[in-house]
């Protein structure tokens, strides 16, 4: 099976990454979908433990727990924008180099089911190198279309 990392920013907004990537890994049909969710230096992206550690948020924690093999978590050291962020996510996937796939997109995008399907089969078929952007459509609802 071919095997997608998505690559998902995120500053802040953890509930709208929690919804990017829980619909980025549960919704291909196709591929095994990983996702390396990328921070780009959010100040609220670590909080104290009861010993007074820095972990991750709970939001981060909890989809780290639900997807112990399937996501990786990235944290920029200093805010670099969006653009680097990307870049970061995507240097980390090619040094994996066990992805046939790589997708980037925005942390505020909910993946449809079997989302995959035509973006490999353009990929493949068509002997595109590049398909995209993978972005949010207008509104709200995620069934909207």
């Amino acid at each position: 099976m071919d095997r997608l990392c998505v690559i998902i920013p995120t500053y802040g907004k953890f509930d709208y990454a929690a919804k990017a990537v829980t619909s980025a890994i549960e919704s291909a049909f196709a591929v095994e979908a990983h996702v390396f969710l990328v921070d780009d230096a959010s100040p609220d992206f670590h909080e104290k433990d009861a010993t007074g550690e820095h972990v991750p948020n709970s939001i981060i924690r909890s989809l780290a727990e639900k997807y112990p093999t399937r996501l990786r978590l990235i944290v920029n050291r200093e805010n670099v924008g969006l653009t680097k962020t990307w870049n970061t996510g995507i240097l980390a996937a090619i040094k994996n180099s066990t992805f046939s796939y790589i997708c980037v997109t925005n942390s505020d995008v909910v993946f449809p089911k079997s989302y995959d399907i035509g973006m490999t089969s353009a990929l493949k078929n068509n002997r595109l190198d590049l398909v995209g952007p993978v972005t949010n459509a207008p509104g709200t609802e995620e069934n909207q279309y």
